[in-house]
């Protein structure tokens, strides 16, 4: 009996200890090899001032298909993303993946809280666009995501805040991972904000302030 139990809890710790990669590719595209890519990066995160999101998902797919990746930042007790940036209330990582030539659109977001006895998942009601050309020998930035929470941390709504001008930092912290990038470099980020989408923000929004149905 006690040598199940110290097995059990060095899986335990084992599994705590397990960092997982803060991107997935669609499942018709896992273990291909690319002859021919473009490379697609960026930054997600969280604010942890008013709440702390476990899980937080942004979900792409190739235009037309049903088939979808997502680049997240999961922090739970027994998994967590790699931090690559930090200050008093944010974290994130820097992620970086490779597609093959196409068209390509974000077209929706998670947000994810487990409040012990209960969980809550956000989602946008309706699928939306952002659209973005992969081709060979060029990057597109996608933009730095950060989650936020609406109001108190127990509403378990919120909201990423979409900022344009971490392209550099970015870049910086996934070149030192070994990431190279071609000089042609595309930054969409802006075209988050252009869409007005009550889940993606430029700006902080007060905690006392709720938005409408989303």
């Amino acid at each position: 009996m006690f040598r199940r139990l110290s097995l059990f809890l060095i899986v335990l710790l084992l599994v705590g200890c397990a960092v997982i990669n803060p991107v997935s590719l669609p499942s018709d595209l896992e273990g291909k090899p690319l002859d021919k890519h473009g490379v697609v990066f960026g930054s997600i995160g969280a604010d942890s001032e008013n709440g702390f999101f476990q899980d937080q998902a942004i979900y792409y797919r190739k235009v037309g298909s049903e088939q979808r990746g997502a680049f997240r930042y999961l922090r739970t007790e027994f998994s967590k993303m790699p931090e690559d940036f930090s200050s008093t209330n944010v974290s994130g990582s820097a992620f970086s993946f490779n597609l093959p030539p196409g068209e390509y659109e974000v077209f929706n977001l998670r947000l994810w809280k487990n409040f012990g006895y209960f969980d809550k998942t956000t989602t946008s009601k309706e699928d939306f666009s952002v659209k973005f050309t992969v081709e060979e020998g060029k990057a597109i930035y996608l933009g730095e995501f950060i989650s936020r929470h609406f109001s108190a941390q127990f509403s378990g709504s919120g909201y990423f805040i979409v900022s344009t001008n971490k392209m550099e930092r970015d870049k910086s912290l996934l070149s030192g991972k070994g990431v190279t990038f071609p000089e042609n470099i595309e930054n969409i980020s802006p075209l988050f904000i252009d869409l007005k989408h009550p889940m993606l923000r430029d700006k902080m929004i007060p905690y006392s302030s709720r938005p409408g149905a989303l």
